[in-house]
């Protein structure tokens, strides 16, 4: 892979130039630093304070993953039992 597409910063390629963190409107540390501090059940307040983030990246970072939980669930689907067919 050419090394200009390997260091080109990550895009939701909405308009050009706009970059994942500009659009996100946090960079890429405090995002997973905070996000990662919240799935191991730490309080926002304490997340903000570990992760030099404020309380307000915090917040919005619990918005995105509250937003976005659908994508991490099974979509339904119908229980078949061992053994049987679906027709």
């Amino acid at each position: 892979m050419p090394d200009e597409i390997i260091r080109k910063a990550p895009s939701p390629d909405l308009l050009p130039g706009i970059t994942d963190e500009a659009a996100l409107g946090i960079d890429y540390e405090t995002l997973t630093g905070s996000s990662t501090g919240l799935e191991r059940g730490l309080d926002a307040a304490h997340v903000a304070v570990t992760r030099a983030a404020s309380d307000a990246q915090v917040r919005d970072v619990q918005e995105l993953v509250r937003r976005s939980q659908h994508l991490r669930e099974l979509a339904p689907h119908p229980h078949l039992r061992e053994g049987s067919t679906a027709r």
